[in-house]
């Protein structure tokens, strides 16, 4: 049975094999193959390590496109998933930043769904407003931009036990 963490794995070991002399690349197969294999949101508390890539690697990508507002529009589901995962590579200031977004987004929801059922323009609106812009603006305090090798060494160590590290 093809599991997440062996699709991973895979990758993985063409990486190590040299496939991806460019480390964008090795980014890009992992995040494409997390993205085919829908990965769930956890309801068991369990997070394995693509989980953790996939929870941390979604949230950054819509706050890097739209902020946390389109975030809170497009991934609410994902916020306390990429806290805990944030916890597990050592950052818990991001993940109690996380969580910090995730309590206005739930003060919010109701706006949130209006927006979201008022079509493309009143998203848009919704994203102007100042709700989560403290937020998009301490971005660089809390170290969002800093993630990605750690969160690749992260599934490295804990998908191949630490046996091989590029």
């Amino acid at each position: 049975m093809t599991t997440a963490s062996s699709v991973f794995r895979e990758i993985l070991e063409r990486d190590w094999q040299g496939e991806y002399p460019n480390p964008d690349d090795l980014y890009d197969a992992l995040w494409v193959a997390a993205c085919g294999l829908k990965i769930p949101v956890p309801t068991d508390g369990q997070i394995d390590p693509v989980t953790v890539y996939f929870a941390t690697n979604v949230l950054e990508l819509q706050v890097s496109n739209g902020g946390f507002a389109q975030a809170a529009m497009n991934v609410p589901e994902w916020f306390e998933t990429a806290a805990r995962s944030y916890e597990l590579l050592d950052r818990p200031k991001l993940a109690a930043f996380v969580r910090e977004a995730a309590e206005v987004e739930r003060l919010e929801r109701k706006r949130i769904d209006a927006a979201r059922a008022g079509g493309l323009e009143d998203a848009f609106a919704y994203f102007r407003e100042e709700t989560f812009h403290t937020f998009d603006d301490r971005l660089e305090e809390v170290g969002w931009w800093e993630n990605d090798e750690l969160r690749l060494a992260y599934v490295r160590t804990q998908l191949n036990n630490g046996s091989r590290q590029a």
